[in-house]
């Protein structure tokens, strides 16, 4: 049967099997519509900035919580696309629970003029982001950000993202793995994301870039990123972006 022929459901099963999850996510309805382009617009671009694929950023991203932002960001005005100029909690999405403590090691991916503020009033002017204060789900006290609009968050993700694939590379090139597959590259770098330190371990341990071995000791983590992969070749059938 031709890709082209297949139903959604069918596609999600074949992916099922092969990667062995039990989700694969259609999270393509965040960036398939025309009122949705603007979402669209900013990933390809920042994406392509930073030299990651526009897909697999969406992928995590979503998983992350960008949906929880689009749901809540129709103009209710005609066309009603997404609105992208409001604030965004780094914490509430995307993820960057750690982002306001860890800037400095994010600086060299993002725009020279990107700059940290002291007060929401700062968001109004040129600051990108100020930091925000939370307690995580391991109750730990993290310094997460509050973006002044959706592209700055969106930045402040893609550059997390590409520092930690840059890490995972680094990593597996001085153990001598040699260079990874796409989806093991997809793979580490969702791992890397869930927490450098382990990440680093866990490479090391496992002797190779094949994402199976010593699955049971990354737990939780390894289902994810597997679900991450899956989803994000199933995005891939969809042709919403440029890769």
């Amino acid at each position: 049967m031709a890709e082209q022929q297949k139903t959604a459901s069918q596609i999600k099963q074949e992916l099922k099997t092969q990667y062995g999850v039990n989700n694969v996510y259609g999270w393509s309805g965040y960036v398939d519509d025309p009122n949705e382009k603007p979402v669209l617009d900013l990933i390809e671009s920042i994406a392509a900035a930073l030299g990651l694929k526009p897909s697999f950023f969406n992928t995590i991203a979503v998983g992350e919580g960008l949906n929880v932002y689009v749901d809540n960001s129709y103009d209710p005005n005609p066309p009603h696309m997404v609105i992208t100029d409001q604030q965004v909690s780094g914490f509430n999405v995307l993820g960057t629970d750690d982002f306001g403590s860890e800037f400095v090691r994010y600086k060299k991916y993002l725009p020279d003029s990107y700059n940290e503020g002291n007060s929401k009033a700062d968001l109004l002017n040129d600051a990108e982001f100020i930091q925000d204060t939370r307690i995580n789900e391991l109750g730990q006290q993290t310094q997460s950000a509050i973006f002044k609009d959706l592209e700055s968050a969106l930045w402040a993700f893609g550059a997390t993202l590409a520092h930690r694939k840059d890490r995972f590379l680094a990593k597996a090139k001085a153990l001598g793995y040699g260079k990874p597959t796409d989806d093991q590259l997809a793979y580490w770098t969702y791992v890397y994301y869930q927490g450098e330190g382990n990440a680093a371990r866990w490479l090391q341990a496992n002797r190779g870039l094949d994402y199976n071995t010593n699955k049971a000791e990354r737990g939780m983590v390894h289902t994810l990123a597997l679900e991450r992969v899956a989803t994000w070749r199933y995005m891939l059938t969809k042709n919403i972006f440029s890769q």
